[in-house]
């Protein structure tokens, strides 16, 4: 009787450990925003896709994008899991929330499909798309067994929207006659004509010239290079 007893005593314990690790799997589960190729003046489509999801019942996070590339549309809900609200006020960035009425919605695959214009003017690079989401605070499932909240969606990985064809983009630099660096433009769009917005340059005088800002050389034409 001893050794029945011993087994039986095994068995519980095995059981009961087996219930522990299902629960602490709960936490998992990975939202992805793909990342995609699009041109000056397209719409492209940026799908959010969720993995080895544990059952999710709600959610809720914000996407940023930068908005003087990107136009937000639209958001594109599958019938697998619809109940999606979107808040687009501000520029740059989308307020999104899921409610699943309380039940756990186990679809693996795109939960939600993001819609943007491309900038006519957006020169070739990449764009980011991005996650604002805190684990523990944004994503809840319900347990089956105790029917309270139990939070899950442990990782988030961010995207961008590559854009091809754009123009190309150069950094210009204005320089004094000593060399000295007066102004950077960054990302100076080909064909664009550059603009210096610093103070007008000097050169101290010497024992037999003043000296006054006539023009620069070379003479500013439209950008084609650094």
């Amino acid at each position: 009787m001893k050794k029945v007893s011993f087994c039986l005593v095994l068995l519980v314990i095995s059981l009961l450990t087996m219930g522990l690790t299902c629960s602490v799997g709960a936490a998992d589960g990975t939202l992805t925003i793909s990342s995609v190729t699009a041109a000056p003046g397209e719409e492209v489509e940026v799908p959010i896709v969720l993995s080895e999801n544990p059952g999710l019942a709600m959610i809720s996070f914000k996407i940023h994008y930068e908005s003087d590339i990107l136009t937000y549309e639209k958001i594109v809900q599958p019938s697998d899991f619809s109940g999606w609200t979107s808040n687009s006020t501000t520029a740059g960035q989308i307020g999104l929330n899921y409610d699943g009425g309380g039940e756990n919605n186990y679809y693996n695959g795109t939960i939600l499909t993001l819609v943007f214009k491309v900038s006519d003017s957006a020169s070739s690079g990449d764009s980011a798309v991005t996650f604002e989401y805190s684990y523990g605070d944004d994503a809840f499932g319900i347990d089956s067994d105790t029917g309270e909240e139990i939070a899950v969606i442990s990782t988030v990985v961010d995207g961008k929207v590559t854009v091809e064809g754009g123009a190309s983009t150069y950094k210009i630099t204005w320089v004094n006659w000593n060399g000295d660096v007066l102004e950077t433009d960054e990302d100076v769009a080909e064909g664009t004509i550059p603009t210096y917005d610093g103070d007008t340059p000097t050169k101290p005088e010497d024992d037999e010239y003043t000296y006054t800002f006539d023009s620069w050389t070379p003479t500013v034409v439209a950008a084609t290079g650094n």
